[in-house]
């Protein structure tokens, strides 16, 4: 009997472990850099940031029909090559800034940064078409009808990406003390060029273990001019599907400045608290996260996917309301108090983040025809992309670390919608499944 550990399911694990690994390497080692070059200014890590985000915002939804025109594996292969060349050629032009002397051409000098951002974008695209194709689609197809292993197989997806959040960072910081920028980016590039050989070899592997993967790609069914008209029409698609409500909900979490990212550690480290303590928390967050993704079969089992996003948007939405009272109710009178509330809550949100991420995107996920798996989730990565934009922009607007419980108010009404939405999904869910429940009754 097929499990989430046969062979084909964990040559497909280590083929996403090396791609995540690389680019979660990747995307710490740039910020490093651009501090470091940029004299220890945030100015460029929130311009790299915006930039990125608005290109995969831009691009994500054809990057997802693209994934659907291609074959299975030269698809996903394709979207490894761009990944591993953009970081490859980024690395290089961090190089040159790093080993550059003050008597350089200026005019050189912004060459070789706008070359380094481009770069870095293409990798964020490759590592965006990689991971519609891989974490949606090969394992929709690895599965099948099994939506208990589907389950597991999309938590243990889960359980690398954050374990890769977690693991990389601390590896480059141990590389870049004991070597120095210089020697780690010479490593990312050996390591990201010997990664992409194996991440094909294994995805090859295992459609030769599984027959079910080498069975034709939606793509190669479907005529050329259903292609074109699903290009036109992938928005709507998008929004005719069922799970419509979910999604937009997972799409509005990501419109937020409630969790341990640049911003929200930017902000905690104005109010003093020291590098070791945002570390412990940081910590806990990702290892809740992880407790989600071993969490997440169970509850998918024992509740059923709708009532598991229910609740883990709901435990979400408690635990951001709970972090930010005391904050701006309170004030500066419980200082010290109110920064562990936020720190503890947030710490806790991020279990039932991941725990809502990992429902939400099964539902679309067994709700999502094979052949459409990969605009569908195109346009969500737009979306969510888009909505981490606007985030950014927000925070621009109000830069005063004296108004930023203006941009946490904001965050927690978001998550209050989120909520609401995915009642209103739920609610939808149990309508239908009342409708069919009568029919059967009818025609019996």
């Amino acid at each position: 009997m097929k499990t989430h550990s046969c062979p084909a399911a964990l040559l497909l694990y280590g083929s996403h472990a090396l791609s995540t690994a690389g680019e979660r390497a990747f995307e710490f080692l740039i910020g490093l850099i651009l501090i470091k070059v940029y004299n220890d200014s945030l100015f460029m890590v929130a311009l790299f940031g915006l930039l990125d985000s608005l290109v995969v915002s831009l691009a994500s939804s054809h990057l997802g029909i693209l994934v659907d025109s291609l074959d299975r594996l030269k698809g996903t292969c394709f979207m490894y090559l761009g990944q591993n060349v953009g970081i490859f050629v980024a690395s290089i032009g961090f190089y040159i800034l790093l080993s550059r002397s003050e008597h350089d051409s200026v005019g050189d000098y912004y060459m070789v940064v706008s070359m380094s951002i481009m770069a870095a974008c293409l990798s964020s695209l490759g590592a965006m078409g990689a991971t519609i194709s891989v974490e949606r689609g090969w394992t929709k197809a690895l599965c099948g009808e099994d939506i208990s292993m589907l389950s597991s197989v999309n938590a243990i997806m889960k359980r690398i990406d954050l374990v890769s959040l977690i693991a990389s960072p601390i590896l480059v910081g141990i590389l870049i003390e004991s070597q120095g920028y210089l020697t780690c980016l010479v490593c990312l590039c050996g390591f990201n060029v010997g990664s992409f050989i194996l991440e094909c070899y294994f995805l090859q592997r295992a459609m030769i273990y599984e027959e079910n993967l080498r069975r034709a790609s939606p793509s190669q069914e479907r005529p050329a001019e259903t292609q074109a008209s699903s290009m036109a029409a992938g928005l709507t698609l998008y929004l005719k599907q069922d799970c419509v409500w979910y999604a937009a909900s997972l799409a509005l979490v990501y419109l937020t400045v409630m969790s341990f990212g640049t911003i929200m550690t930017g902000y905690l480290a104005w109010r003093g608290l020291g590098e070791s303590v945002l570390s412990i928390f940081r910590g806990i967050g990702a290892a809740l996260g992880v407790g989600a993704t071993v969490f997440f079969p169970f509850a998918s089992t024992r509740w059923g996917l709708p009532k598991s996003a229910l609740f883990a948007i709901c435990g979400q939405c408690i635990c951001i309301i709970l972090a930010v009272l005391p904050i701006v109710w309170v004030g500066d009178q419980f200082g010290k108090a109110a920064e562990m509330s936020l720190l503890l809550f947030l710490s806790l949100s991020r279990f039932f983040l991941w725990l809502f991420d990992l429902s939400v995107n099964q539902i679309m996920q067994l709700e999502s025809s094979k052949d459409s798996v990969g605009a569908i989730f195109g346009i969500q990565n737009a979306f969510q992309s888009g909505f981490q934009t606007v985030a950014y922009v927000m925070t621009m607007v109000f830069s005063n670390p004296h108004h930023f419980e203006v941009l946490m108010l904001g965050s927690t009404l978001v998550v209050v919608v989120a909520s609401i939405a995915t009642f209103v999904g739920h609610r939808k869910h149990n309508h239908e499944n009342e409708e069919e429940s009568v029919e059967l009754m009818q025609h019996k």
